[in-house]
């Protein structure tokens, strides 16, 4: 009698990748929309926003990391089934405020900037406010190399919300 000799079939995984624009993700160092890999391997996750933008998520099969950083990595270890990963980039803008030297008042953002610049996602709200020393009002603004009406009793200082929108 003759042995019989028994094949078992590869099981393979199957993970699937979707982002919006503003970076690259690579699973196991290969740009790639879906990876098929054996079953009990692991998987290599690696994401890397573009110049000018950030990651805010990474989804991996359900489970949810705020990032807010430029580069990325995670791991599936021991794939056992088919694996989902989601990838949200952000665009940042740059906010520069000027308001002169200071002698006459002060110019501040909400949230609160660097040397006259804040760094910023898409959609995020900034406070710009110009507040004037005793004896000095605001008398104008600009943004974005447009002239903002400013009218009224600005002695007290003028406050602006924007929009980082492009």
């Amino acid at each position: 009698m003759k042995g019989t000799e028994q094949v078992y079939p590869i099981l393979n995984s199957t993970v699937t990748v979707s982002k919006n624009e503003g970076g690259s993700v690579s699973l196991n160092g290969d740009l790639t929309g879906t990876l098929v890999v054996e079953n009990g391997t692991t998987v290599n996750i690696s994401v890397e926003a573009e110049d000018g933008y950030q990651i805010s998520k990474v989804v991996i099969n359900g489970q949810e990391t705020v990032v807010d950083a430029k580069i990325f990595a995670d791991t599936i270890e021991n794939i056992a089934e088919d694996a989902t990963v989601s990838v949200t980039f952000v665009k940042l803008y740059t906010v520069s405020v000027t308001g002169g030297d200071g002698t006459n008042g002060t110019v501040s953002t909400t949230p609160e900037g660097q040397g006259g610049t804040i760094t910023v996602v898409e959609d995020s709200k900034v406070t710009v406010t110009a507040t004037p020393k005793p004896g000095y009002r605001v008398v104008g603004a600009t943004i974005n190399g447009v002239e903002q009406t400013v009218s009224g009793d600005n002695d007290s200082g003028y406050s602006v919300e924007i929009t980082a929108d492009g």
